[in-house]
C-alpha cells in the first residue's frame, strides 16, 4: 500500500452500494422484484459492455495463429495497437520466451453495424452473435 505505511489507505468517492452476485446477482435480483430501480447500472450501458465483449470474443474465434516472431502487418496503423504489440514482444523476450516458436492468436477485423446490431458481410460473423435456442424457445 504506498504511503500507507502498510495499512490499507481510504479513498474518498461516490459512494457505491453492492449486492450479492455481483452485477449478474443484481440483474436476477431485479427481474425476480421486476423493480428497474432496483439495477446498479442502466440497462443500455450493461448492454454494450457485454456486447463490446462478445464483439471481441468473435473476432478471437475467428481469427488465426500467427508467428510472434516478427511485425504483423495485419494490425493496421492504429499506433496504440501497434505500440503495445510491440511492449508486449519486448516483455516476452526480456522474460525468456523464444518468439521463434511461438504465436498468437490474432483476431479477424470485422465491420459491425450497431444500428442493426449485425457485423455488414460476414455471415460467419453473425452466426456466432447468439447460440440457437431449444424449442420452444424463440426470439
Amino acid at each position: 500500500y504506498p504511503n500507507s505505511g502498510g495499512k490499507p489507505e481510504r479513498i474518498s468517492g461516490p459512494k457505491v452500494h453492492l449486492t450479492p452476485g455481483g452485477p449478474f446477482g443484481n440483474f436476477i435480483q431485479a427481474v425476480r422484484s421486476r423493480n428497474v430501480g432496483e439495477l446498479n447500472a442502466d440497462i443500455l450501458k450493461g448492454h454494450y459492455s457485454s456486447a463490446l465483449c462478445h464483439l471481441c470474443n468473435i473476432s478471437y474465434r475467428l481469427g488465426k495463429q500467427v508467428p510472434f516472431n516478427k511485425k504483423s502487418q495485419s494490425l493496421g496503423e492504429n499506433k496504440q495497437v501497434v505500440d503495445a504489440y510491440n511492449n508486449c514482444r519486448e516483455n516476452l523476450k526480456a522474460v525468456g520466451v523464444d518468439l521463434k516458436e511461438a504465436t498468437y492468436q490474432l483476431g479477424r477485423s470485422l465491420n459491425f453495424d450497431p444500428k442493426t446490431e449485425k457485423f455488414i458481410g460476414d455471415e460467419q460473423a453473425n452466426r456466432l452473435r447468439s447460440e440457437a435456442l431449444r424449442e420452444p424457445w424463440r426470439i
